[in-house]
């Protein structure tokens, strides 16, 4: 049974149950009033006795009282159900409302965690993937050669060595160092001068030498902002590819000075 049919039954109980009393009490007084009218009312007419008949009425009135204020606490317990019904109804709305509203909160937190996890996931597959591309490039290779430096200590600002594989040659047969931009061998030459240095092919090069035989080579290079100045030492791994084998960052780049030496000669014959 619902809580609205529950809440009609009980309020037509209670209704029943105040007529019946209200009944009763009249009945009650018919009663009394048939009881005693015989004798007390003709004694009193006789007599002409009126405390008899006011006390009569005094009666009567009281009766009526009690019927009434009976009736106005039935009425009030009535109305108390109902205020206590439409609280707990209230509180249940409420009850509701903070559920979905947590619900809600939950799911927004749940979406802006799994858009943070997708980011986080897409962030390392990027990095796998220039990983994957960097191994592709490159051939796993501990072999060292060392090559005589060819500057000044005082000139250095800081030597690295041994970090790098080799560049994944193309070349086939006996290999021999060529300084002809135009060969396979120039571009792989170049490709592990950028890889030690760690800038891109669209830096200036300065100077490329053998480094003392022709299976080794000696780059200079700046980077893009020409502020930071490389010396490259790199050298061809047998079956493997060029390697670079040494980096050092100078404190001055000789090669730009005298560029810039010969600029201003060429203005000053001009």
């Amino acid at each position: 049974m619902s809580r609205t049919n529950r809440y009609e039954k009980k309020r037509k109980n209670t209704k029943l149950m105040t007529g019946f009393s209200v009944l009763a009490v009249v009945f009650v007084v018919v009663l009394i009033g048939v009881i005693v009218w015989p004798f007390g009312g003709n004694e009193a007419k006789e007599d002409g006795d009126p405390d008899t008949a006011e006390q009569a009425s005094g009666q009567m009135e009281e009766t009526d009282s009690e019927a009434s204020e009976s009736e106005e606490d039935t009425n009030e317990n009535v109305e108390d159900e109902n205020t206590e019904e439409e609280s707990a109804s209230s509180e249940s709305d409420e009850s509701i409302a903070d559920e979905d509203k947590q619900k809600d909160v939950s799911e927004s937190n749940d979406e802006g965690t799994e858009t943070e996890t997708q980011d986080e996931d897409e962030a390392k597959d990027e990095e796998e993937k220039e990983e994957m591309e960097s191994e592709e490039e490159t051939v796993a290779s501990d072999e060292y050669i060392d090559i005589p430096s060819v500057s000044k200590e005082d000139n250095v600002l800081e030597v690295y060595e041994g970090k790098w594989g080799a560049i994944r040659t193309e070349q086939e047969g006996k290999h021999v160092a060529t300084f002809d931009d135009t060969t396979k061998d120039w571009e792989e030459m170049m490709d592990s001068i950028y890889l030690g240095a760690g800038v891109s092919e669209d830096s200036t090069l300065w100077r490329v030498n053998n480094g003392g035989n022709n299976q080794t080579a000696v780059a200079t290079i700046s980077d893009q902002t020409g502020k930071k100045t490389y010396r490259v030492y790199t050298a061809w791994v047998e079956g493997k590819g060029w390697k670079p084998m040494r980096v050092e960052v100078l404190k001055d780049n000789e090669y730009k000075a005298q560029y810039n030496e010969q600029d201003d000669s060429g203005e000053e014959e001009s």
